[in-house]
């Protein structure tokens, strides 16, 4: 999913470590909920689900104009001024029941929480993660072209690099052994290889574990989101 990468050597993610454009979330959310609506308890990845109706998140635009409308809302790149480059949001649309931005309701109108970490609930002491988003060009190496995010810990004094899973070092640039992140199949079953938590597959096969060299049809087309993207 393009839209959760910050540039093409970040894997992408959907977690909630590092704020993201929204519209990753909704990618996520139509990959893991759609069916269920807003009772994200039902979602398949169910302790996605239970976070996601807090999770803040962003667009590309200003607090005073909204979203833009001519800068495409395709990355999670974090801008390097993100007080003058991001409009925030306290939820996704869909945790309203609603299709689009237009709701002022949705903003974010909690000055703790912007250009935080959406897992930071600060009204839960056992729920904080009080990091400061930053951009990339402010980390060692840019975290290796974005091999991690660029975060601000409350009690640090220099923004650091935490790592996305399969990569380690100040700067996220050496490999982790591929037993570690890739503990469901360390070898990924002779097809292809462990990289930042998942099995990178060889042309022909595919799955958690690269088991699979057959796929199908759904049922019913659209059934399932096409996230290749």
């Amino acid at each position: 999913m393009a839209v959760c990468r910050q540039t093409p050597d970040d894997p992408g993610s959907c977690g909630f470590i590092m704020p993201k454009n929204c519209e990753c979330y909704r990618e996520c959310y139509r990959l893991y909920c759609s069916k269920y609506g807003p009772d994200t308890n039902k979602c398949t990845n169910q302790w996605w689900g239970a976070e996601l109706f807090d999770a803040t998140c962003w667009l590309y635009g200003s607090e005073e104009r909204g979203p833009s409308t001519d800068r495409p809302q395709n990355s999670s790149w974090y801008p390097e001024d993100p007080e003058r480059e991001t409009v925030w949001f306290a939820r996704i649309p869909e945790m309203a029941g609603q299709s689009d931005y237009s709701d002022p309701e949705l903003r974010l109108k909690d000055e703790q929480r912007r250009f935080k970490s959406p897992w930071d609930r600060p009204w839960l002491v056992w729920h904080r993660a009080p990091n400061t988003a930053q951009p990339l060009s402010r980390c060692p190496n840019n975290c290796s072209n974005g091999r991690g995010v660029c975060i601000q810990r409350e009690d640090a004094t220099q923004p650091e690099c935490m790592c996305h899973y399969g990569f380690t070092e100040s700067d996220c640039g050496a490999p982790q052994p591929p037993s570690k992140p890739c503990w469901f199949s360390p070898n990924c079953g002779g097809r292809g290889r462990c990289q930042s938590g998942f099995c990178k597959c060889d042309d022909g096969a595919w799955g958690v574990g690269c088991h699979r060299t057959a796929a199908f049809q759904p049922a019913t087309p659209g059934a399932v989101p096409d996230l290749r993207s």
